[in-house]
């Protein structure tokens, strides 16, 4: 079944748009699909819809050929038959984002805490520990006496920065920064590619399609 449909999304593959990743200066950059070569390739699939299932043979009828978020799509529904699928045309997302920059958060900190003398150190000073460090005493001493020892930790132990930690550059808490790239660029809003005024559009209620 997927050799059969390969065709589909090597097609949309083909003359899909492309990303580019961001710089300090740039934000990642989107080309735009080939929506010229998919008008035609949505026609050519609607001018040559299959009449048969391709994998029993059973009869394919108009009305068994849909359309979902942008994806043509023929369903064997000929009483016994396989009832099995097929993608004659690969939906394609004409969206693309709009990005603005933002603070990176950053902020320069280390873990700290008194080992026991279980882990092989000295008990009566506080020192830092390297990641490594870090996931050595939490296989030797297990998670809980890790917390204790500093509850602040807890951060560290899943990979989040402590709310408390203010940003080194902008001094903000961490919750107070967007989600962005390693660059700064976030996502603002979504835009849409212009398509070609003979796009066929499909009708739910008629399941038909216009501009074929």
């Amino acid at each position: 079944m997927y050799a059969q449909q390969a065709v589909a999304f090597d097609s949309r593959a083909a003359l899909m748009g492309h990303k580019t990743d961001s710089t300090k200066e740039t934000p990642p950059t989107h080309t735009a699909p080939e929506v010229i070569q998919l008008c035609a390739l949505k026609k050519q699939v609607l001018q040559n819809l299959p009449t048969s299932c391709v994998h029993c043979k059973a009869e394919m009828k108009k009305e068994y050929i849909v359309e979902h978020s942008g994806s043509i799509m023929a369903y064997c529904k000929t009483p016994g038959a396989c009832g099995r699928s097929l993608v004659l045309f690969a939906g394609v997302d004409f969206t693309y984002p709009v990005y603005a920059q933002t603070c990176v958060y950053t902020h320069d900190t280390h873990v700290t805490w008194t080992p026991p003398p279980a882990f092989g150190k000295p008990a009566d000073a506080a020192q830092p520990l390297s990641a490594a460090e870090i996931e050595q005493a939490i296989q030797q001493l297990n998670v809980t006496n890790f917390i204790s020892a500093d509850p602040a930790n807890i951060y560290a132990l899943h990979g989040i920065p402590n709310p408390a930690h203010l940003c080194d550059t902008c001094g903000k808490s961490p919750n107070e920064h967007k989600k962005c790239d390693q660059n700064g660029w976030y996502e603002v809003r979504r835009s849409v590619y212009a398509l070609p005024a003979d796009w066929p559009v499909y009708n739910t209620w008629t399941k038909t399609w216009s501009n074929v």
